[in-house]
């Protein structure tokens, strides 16, 4: 959940104080579709399709941020969750969407979908529909899209393409890329 509340009225408060904010439902819509992400990533793929589900729905077909997250949230839910055609129904959905954003609804900032994110939601739901070729070429272009210094997302691009090795046969390779994976030590002594 987004550090700004978990109901409708904690987010009018933030929207109204915010200088540039979108309307009230293509708010509350992007912070439903950031809410799902939770249960996913904590191994509940049914329940994060539900919510995803419900904000596309409330989002209609509009090519918002918004919209296209909460697709690319439902695809890789689905996949996990082992619904392989309703995970390539919202794969499709979410790159018709994303192909329909405007260029400020693809910049890279927090209320927004820019393509690295795209490709990093595509990776992964096209590794758990076994579509490895398709995952490669999504990891390849989030990448390119990111900075040398974007370590959290370049190591997950490359944890993914782990994954496609292990899928194609290839532990070996695998497991090194994925020990490769984790971004350097700061100074700080933190990991």
């Amino acid at each position: 959940m987004s550090p700004i509340g978990g109901n409708r009225n904690d987010v009018m408060r933030f929207c109204h104080r915010s200088p540039r904010c979108p309307t009230d439902d293509d708010l509350l819509a992007w912070t439903l579709a950031r809410e799902a992400m939770v249960p996913l990533n904590y191994g509940a793929p049914r329940a994060a399709a539900a919510l995803a589900e419900q904000v596309r729905w409330a989002a209609g077909n509009r090519a918002t941020p918004a919209a296209t997250l909460a697709a690319a949230v439902t695809a890789r839910a689905h996949a996990v969750a082992h619904e392989p055609e309703q995970a390539r129904r919202a794969v499709a959905d979410a790159d018709a969407l994303m192909e329909r954003l405007d260029t400020g609804a693809r910049a890279d900032t927090w209320l927004t979908h820019g393509e690295q994110k795209h490709h990093v939601h595509l990776s992964h739901a096209l590794i758990a529909l076994g579509d490895t070729r398709r995952a490669r070429e999504s990891q390849q272009r989030g990448l390119e899209l990111s900075a040398p210094t974007s370590t959290m997302t370049r190591s997950l691009l490359t944890l993914d393409t782990a994954a496609c090795d292990h899928h194609d046969g290839d532990t070996e390779q695998a497991c090194r890329r994925a020990t490769n994976a984790r971004p350097p030590r700061s100074g700080s002594g933190r990991s």
